[in-house]
């Protein structure tokens, strides 16, 4: 496993790299015009940048029948999924951090500059924002640190629990036919949530009090991103045998 590991960190080294930036400046870019807080930086780089992971390294088994190739090395089908599943998931936390780091780091970059400042600077490009004053809603002081670390943390498990959908049918039948199915999965869970939540739902008389209760309790909202993200790990592993079993199955 620790060998499939680094075999997808250093091929997609370099491939990373350009992730990091490209989401950097589309965060950036997205942030200044929309005048937004700094929590959707670091939800932003936890949610794009294992999902861009997970897609390019499937795509690099395809290239030049890699994936068969790598099958006579010394590394049994098992391990091939385990260190996939292992590099994703350390690219998630290395997107939370980096996430959580470049927010801090607007935040200082903006209290350096000044809300003051900010607003003239606004002004004298003709800025108006329902939000408040051109760079006010970037300051450190406007933001608390577990909101910034909780949309990372949310964005991340977001991007876990779509790669526990995704890679048991990548492992199965391949990136180009699963690309097919997702969609329709995806479409599929969210019938089933509507269905369950939706009005004459089952569990639609608790919607009401859910609401009430993540508005009302200041910290029902990191229960929620949290304890949602010890569910996403859970199913994370599932998923993760679940694709064994598949991918010891597939022939090539």
């Amino acid at each position: 496993m620790k060998t499939i590991l680094l075999s997808d960190l250093i091929i997609m080294r370099r491939n990373l790299f350009q992730m990091f930036m490209t989401c950097f400046i589309i965060v950036i870019v997205i942030t200044l015009a929309m005048n937004s807080t700094l929590s959707p930086i670091g939800g932003c780089f936890g949610a794009m940048i294992p999902l861009l992971y997970l897609f390019s390294i499937a795509g690099y088994d395809e290239m030049n029948d890699w994936q068969t190739f790598r099958l006579t090395l010394p590394s049994t089908r098992k391990d091939i999924m385990m260190g996939r599943y292992a590099s994703l998931l350390i690219v998630a936390l290395i997107s939370v951090v980096i996430g959580v780091v470049v927010a801090y780091a607007v935040g200082f970059v903006v209290s350096l500059i000044g809300t003051q400042n900010g607003a003239e600077f606004g002004a004298a490009w003709n800025y108006t924002s329902p939000s408040g004053a051109f760079l006010s809603t970037l300051t450190l002081a406007t933001n608390p640190p577990e909101l910034i670390f909780g949309s990372a943390v949310g964005g991340a498990a977001m991007a876990l629990f779509l790669s526990a959908i995704t890679l048991p049918l990548v492992a199965k039948v391949g990136l180009t036919k699963s690309a097919r199915f997702v969609p329709v999965v995806g479409v599929v869970i969210f019938l089933i949530g509507l269905a369950a939540f939706g009005e004459g739902g089952p569990l639609a008389a608790h919607v009401p009090g859910f609401i009430q209760w993540l508005f009302t309790d200041e910290s029902a909202l990191m229960w929620l991103i949290f304890g949602g993200a010890g569910v996403v790990i859970v199913l994370y592993v599932i998923s993760m045998f679940i694709a064994i079993a598949l991918y010891e199955k597939r022939a090539f």
